[in-house]
């Protein structure tokens, strides 16, 4: 079985379990702990990719919002859980943020002020099943 389809069983079972046992609160958290660590085990690269949806404005309108919006970006890239953030160029209408596991990914969207003053129109966070490459982080130049 290759890491993508062994990713897709392990997420698949995590969910299942979640959902048929209705597991909550601290033991949904603890099942989905076990699924990070198996396929971390394994060898089984996985990322969250989470998709903006920008405003049309949003060069303009992202302004008083900046700061707030990079420090909780750079505090998440601190602890590991971001691995790249930005958005995308011409036209600027996305942004896309990759994170480790799907539960910072949501925590973010709940407080980030882009997404609470309208400057992200809609967002969605999706696993994003990594078959080649590895994660580095580079200086802008």
């Amino acid at each position: 079985m290759g890491a993508i389809d062994a990713c897709a069983v392990v997420r698949a079972l995590t969910s299942k379990l979640v959902r048929s046992c209705r597991l909550s609160g601290p033991i949904a958290a603890r099942a989905r702990l076990l699924a990070r660590c198996l396929r971390k085990a394994y060898g089984l690269r996985v990322y969250f990719l989470l998709e903006c949806v920008l405003a049309d404005d949003y060069e303009q309108a992202r302004a008083p919002y900046r700061p707030e919006h990079l420090r909780l970006l750079q505090a998440a890239a601190d602890t590991g859980s971001l691995v790249f953030a930005g958005a995308l160029a011409d036209p600027s209408d996305r942004s896309l943020l990759v994170w480790t596991n799907r539960e910072d990914a949501m925590r973010f969207t709940r407080h980030d002020p882009y997404v609470a003053n309208g400057v992200v129109l809609s967002f969605e966070v999706r696993a994003w099943n990594i078959a080649i490459g590895t994660a580095h982080t580079s200086s802008r130049t």
